[in-house]
């Protein structure tokens, strides 16, 4: 039985870090985030008699294989997976692999689970059993798709944003790549035990998310711009190893170049770096990055 399944990955526009680890279990908290059509892909057939078995450049096999094991299963011999850019790059290739290949063993087992139970199984493989150390947000947006608030209280709270608000904010995001990946779970440790000086920074990061979604209501994009700038610095100071010399310097001159506000996606350090601008153009032809062209998926996780 062939199963092909796919997951989108997800840009986080506000909010990051206030779902993680000590501060979101103690305090609580909120991000906006939304998928986007840069997928992964699972193709697997437990009835194969050819051995074919193919992973995205610089992943570990372990990582699957644990994946399998919690399901009681071995590794078929049909394993086809890609993601369709680099891992590791800040926009939740882990969490959208996990939710994709949880949907392929959901369906292979006739499990019936809801997108609610294969993002939190996602999470808990990803946490307990893995030990890459971060928040619910991206196996929230692989599983859904779409556009979300989600608020991190007694368990997770997912409401959709307006699509047409999102869409009209889209043509205003210019998305590029640094050209450098790290391990966002090393830059997420720094979230597991926080001091004062980081909970100063991650409640005003919560504050300015809240902000945020009053101006994507409003459509002002301006505004989300401005926040958007401000979140980023207080995001410098909730966790080290967040930015570092190039990136502020591609920060700065993004700023003089049309860049309304912007931020580094995922943990930070590296990967894909987002900003707001309502000259598109201008940024595109004063970075020297490569530009990532991109949609909202609506979808989620889809299986067949």
């Amino acid at each position: 039985m062939q199963i092909i399944s796919q997951a989108p990955s997800r840009i986080s526009l506000l909010g990051g870090g206030t779902d993680v680890g000590e501060y979101a279990f103690k305090h609580g908290g909120i991000c906006i985030n939304f998928a986007i059509n840069i997928r992964q892909h699972v193709d697997l057939d437990f009835a194969a008699k050819d051995h074919e078995i193919t992973i995205p450049q610089n992943a570990n096999m372990n990582f699957y294989r644990k994946i399998f094991e919690e399901f009681d299963l071995s590794i078929p011999n049909k394993f086809i997976t890609h993601f369709d850019t680099s891992i590791e790059s800040g926009l939740g290739s882990s969490a959208s692999a996990t939710v994709a290949l949880i949907g392929a063993i959901n369906k292979f087992k006739k499990l019936n689970m809801t997108r609610d139970e294969i993002a939190e199984k996602a999470w808990n493989i990803e946490v307990n059993k893995l030990g890459i150390f971060g928040g619910k947000q991206d196996q929230y947006a692989a599983a859904y798709g779409g556009a979300n608030l989600l608020l991190f209280e007694d368990r997770v709270y997912r409401y959709t944003l307006n699509r047409s608000r999102i869409e009209k904010m889209v043509p205003y995001l210019a998305l590029f790549y640094l050209g450098t990946n790290r391990k966002s779970s090393m830059i997420q440790e720094g979230l597991r035990k926080i001091g004062s000086y980081q909970k100063l920074a991650l409640d005003r990061i919560k504050d300015l998310a809240y902000d945020g979604l009053d101006m994507i209501n409003n459509t002002d994009i301006l505004g989300l711009g401005a926040i958007l700038d401000e979140t980023w610095e207080f995001k410098k100071k909730s966790n080290k190893g967040v930015s570092n010399e190039y990136i502020g310097r591609i920060y700065e001159k993004a700023r003089k170049n049309g860049a309304i506000g912007g931020k580094v996606l995922g943990a930070g350090g590296g990967g894909h770096i987002l900003f707001v601008t309502n000259n598109r153009e201008k940024l595109k032809s004063a970075l020297e990055l490569k530009y990532v062209d991109f949609d909202v998926d609506w979808e989620g996780l889809m299986v067949k």
